[in-house]
Formats: C-alpha cells, sequence, structure tokens
C-alpha cells in the first residue's frame, strides 16, 4: 500500500508540473506583464553583478522591501539563461511544496484522505495560477503553505525552530506584506495556546520568532540608512494617504463591499470564498469539544479581518483561501465523511476550472525574436540607453521585458527613473502606435529634447533610436 501511494504522489506530481507548465499560458505561451519582465530584468541585473538591496515596489504607498523574490530565481536565469527556465523552476517549487504536504498530512491522515487533500489544494485555479506565473504576489505561497502546516501540526518547539519560523515567516513577508496577518498572528496564537509552556518560556519563544523574523528585513535597512531612508518618507507621504484614502484597509467600508468578495473570488475557488468560510465556521462550530479546538479561533479570526479588508485585487485573497482550505482539511480529518466531503470539493474544483483565465497574451518568444532583429539592425549604444514602451498593457511604459532582453544580451540599461540622466532612449511601439508628446508622457518629458538617429520595422512594431 505505501509502495502504491508513493507511486500516486509521483504521478501526479508529474502530471501537475506537466500541465502546470504546458498548458494554455505556459511556453512558449507564458505572457509577460509588466511585473515578470520587471523581474527578469532585476535578476538578470543580479546575475550581470549589480546586486540590490530591496525588492518590486508593491501597492502599499510605494512600500519596498528585501528582494529574496529576486535571488531565488536569478541562479536559474544565470544557469539556464532563458525565462522559460524561471517558469518551470516556479512550478517546480508548487510540486514540492505539495509533496512536502502531502508527507506532513499522511502523519495525521489516512493515506487516502492527505493525498486527496493535497490534490484538492492543487487543483484549486488560483493555486494553479500562482505555480504558472512567477512573481513575488504569487511565488510565496509554497512556502506559506508549509509554515502554515508546521504551525498547525507542530506539537513542540524549541527555540531554534521558532528562530526558523522566524525567518521562513519573514521571507514570505519580504515577498508580500499580504501574508502579514496569518504568519505573525498565527505563531503567536499557537505559542501562547501551549499548555506545557510557562509565561516566560512563550515569552521567549515569541522574542526568538521575531528577532529572527525582524532580520530578514536587513537588506532594506540597509538601503534606508545608505540612501537618506527614501521608503519610509515615500511610505508616510501622499502615497500612503492617498492609499488609505482609497480604502487601501478600511473595515467598515469592507462591510458593505461583503456581498462583491464571491464575484472577486469565485474564479479563483468555486464554491467561492464566502462559502468555504461559511463551510469552515459550521465544521468549527461541531467540532468545539475537540482536544485542540483553540487552534481553530484563529482562521475565524484572520478570515474575517481578511473578507473585511480585501482591496479587490484578486492575488490579495491567496493567503486566505489558502487558509481556510487548510483549515477545512484540519477540521474534517476526524468526521466519518472527511473522504466525501474532499471528494466533492475536488469535482467541484475540477467542473468549474476557469480556463478562461489562463488564455495566452503576448507571446514572449515572438517579442524576443522581433526585438533581437531589431537589436541586429541598429547601433544601439551598449550603455548610456533607456526604455521606452507603447503600446495597450498596464504599467508598460518602462518597458521591462526589453530591458531583459538587452540586459540578457550585454547591454546595461540605466534605471527606469533615470531618463534624464540617460544619452539615448530606445522607443518600442508596438502595434505602430504614435508615439505620445512629452506633454502627456513623464519620460519623455525627464529624457529631454531628442532627435531620431535610428529606425526599423519589424511586423506590427516599430523601433526607435533617439540621441538626447
Amino acid at each position: 500500500m505505501k509502495k502504491q501511494i508513493v507511486l500516486l504522489v509521483i504521478l501526479f506530481g508529474f502530471i501537475y508540473f506537466w500541465k502546470v507548465t504546458t498548458s494554455y499560458r505556459m511556453p512558449p505561451d507564458y505572457n509577460y506583464d509588466s511585473d515578470f519582465g520587471r523581474d527578469l530584468w532585476e535578476m538578470e541585473k543580479i546575475v550581470h553583478g549589480k546586486p540590490t538591496l530591496v525588492g518590486p515596489q508593491f501597492s502599499y504607498a510605494g512600500l519596498r522591501l528585501a528582494p529574496y523574490h529576486f535571488y531565488f530565481f536569478a541562479p536559474v536565469l544565470a544557469v539556464f539563461n532563458s525565462y522559460q527556465a524561471v517558469v518551470f523552476a516556479n512550478a517546480g517549487l508548487f510540486v514540492i511544496s505539495l509533496v512536502a504536504a502531502f508527507l506532513i498530512l499522511r502523519k495525521r491522515f489516512s493515506n487516502l484522505l492527505a493525498l486527496t487533500s493535497v490534490v484538492w489544494l492543487g487543483t484549486t485555479s488560483y493555486f494553479i495560477l500562482a505555480a504558472r506565473s512567477p512573481g513575488n504576489a504569487f511565488s510565496y505561497l509554497p512556502f506559506f503553505l508549509i509554515y502554515l502546516l508546521y504551525i498547525f501540526y507542530a506539537e513542540n518547539f524549541s527555540f531554534l525552530i521558532s528562530a526558523i519560523l522566524g525567518i521562513v515567516a519573514g521571507v514570505i513577508v519580504n515577498y508580500h506584506p499580504i501574508a502579514l496577518i496569518p504568519t505573525i498572528f498565527s505563531f503567536i496564537f499557537i505559542a501562547l495556546s501551549k499548555k506545557k509552556l510557562s509565561f516566560k518560556e512563550k515569552v521567549a519563544h515569541m522574542g526568538s520568532f521575531f528577532a529572527a523574523f525582524f532580520a530578514t528585513f536587513l537588506p532594506v535597512i540597509i538601503f534606508e540608512l545608505r540612501h537618506n531612508f527614501v521608503l519610509i518618507k515615500t511610505f508616510f507621504g501622499s502615497r500612503q494617504a492617498e492609499f488609505f484614502g482609497n480604502s487601501g484597509i478600511n473595515l467598515i467600508d469592507g462591510f458593505r463591499k461583503l456581498p462583491m468578495l464571491n464575484k472577486i473570488t469565485y474564479s479563483l475557488i468555486p464554491i467561492t470564498t464566502i462559502g468555504l468560510f461559511t463551510l469552515v465556521f459550521f465544521l468549527f462550530l461541531q467540532n468545539g469539544k475537540a482536544k485542540d479546538k483553540n487552534k481553530f479561533y484563529i482562521s475565524i479570526i484572520l478570515t474575517i479581518l481578511y473578507l473585511v479588508s480585501g482591496r479587490g485585487a484578486v492575488h490579495y485573497f491567496f493567503p486566505t483561501i489558502l487558509f481556510l482550505q487548510l483549515t477545512t482539511i484540519f477540521l474534517i480529518k476526524k468526521y466519518k465523511f472527511a473522504n466525501l466531503l474532499i471528494a466533492i470539493l475536488l469535482l467541484i474544483n475540477i467542473v468549474s476550472f476557469p480556463i478562461r483565465l489562463f488564455r495566452p497574451s503576448r507571446n514572449p518568444s515572438v517579442t524576443e525574436s522581433s526585438f533581437g532583429q531589431a537589436i541586429d539592425r541598429m547601433s544601439v549604444p551598449k550603455s548610456g540607453i533607456n526604455v521606452f514602451l507603447i503600446n495597450n498593457t498596464y504599467l508598460s511604459a518602462p518597458g521591462y521585458e526589453y530591458r531583459y532582453i538587452l540586459e540578457k544580451n550585454g547591454y546595461r540599461v540605466d534605471d527606469e527613473h533615470e531618463y534624464g540622466k540617460s544619452k539615448y532612449l530606445l522607443v518600442i511601439s508596438e502595434g505602430k502606435r504614435a508615439i505620445p508628446t512629452a506633454k502627456n508622457s513623464w519620460e519623455l518629458r525627464e529624457f529631454g529634447d531628442r532627435k531620431l538617429i535610428d529606425k526599423t520595422e519589424i511586423a506590427d512594431n516599430i523601433y526607435y533610436l533617439f540621441q538626447k
């Protein structure tokens, strides 16, 4: 029986990896977007000896944290020199986390329930979306999954384990601060609920956890000391007022928008977030006399906080959904109908899978091929150059994907905030769109007066090279 289970896990892992990395949006059809192009460019700069102390900018009032996401995938890019390798590595990370989750669950559950639970997690559409989409908004989920499972099931903590959990929690939060509430409060709640520990021991465990947690922010602290606390000034400036003024975190307004959450998250989990929350709450009430019932309170509290404070961006709900799914699995383990319930949830995943979410968009292979031809035809300088992209995608003006391709081919591109310092400007017009006037473009205003020194046209794109 054990051999059969192992073979099933291996088979599921292989099929899952193949499906995630070859279907719909995956190579060669994985679409460049602003975030993925930006990440590739930052990783490529690291590969070429230009390290960074800060990660990508979040929508949280311009907040930037440590760049663990860049450094995690940069070695993959260095070895394989291909964006596809980063996508494969991300999918592989999710497969490993699911296998690890199975190994953890099978120690508490039957092999069948552990396997079906993991398959349910892995076939939920948001999890597949994250597995095929390398990025700071997605790639932390494997770490988050294992972290929560350990928090749920750990019997005893040593001070070393508390420190390790603090490091993992810190890395997760540096990936994306949306995971701050469940990582921090779940540890605090579990640590305080340990009856075998004295109050001093509980305080010591939390001290060990938070010391390690805050240590993960050292790169950002060093950056701030070197740059006159520019990130803090930005965070507590006009951007913060704008963020909070637009109901970024507004619990009262969140209650009013609660009915909209099903619409926002239905494509991510077919039974809806509120539906899953209702199931968890029902199981919680039924399991109220369980020995470890205190562990369930945090899922209720955290879920309510997330449900009323979500800003509407779908990936902001990923931690909530994963937390709810794990809580559901945790709650049903003692019920006779556990296998049947998980099977029903799995069937709903399969029948309601939103294929439309994963249709291809811009093809990076085509983009790279066309741009490579343009570079060969034009006299593009090796340094002192900046990039400006004109197309119809969101937040695309800096042309991060083109910056990545240039960096990959030995060109040194100036920072996207340094148009005024650059000597040359490469403008890419996708779909032969007209170049906006400097009046309508911050990038062109910053670059200043310019003259056209080269131009080429390939397929539907026009490439212009300007000199200051």
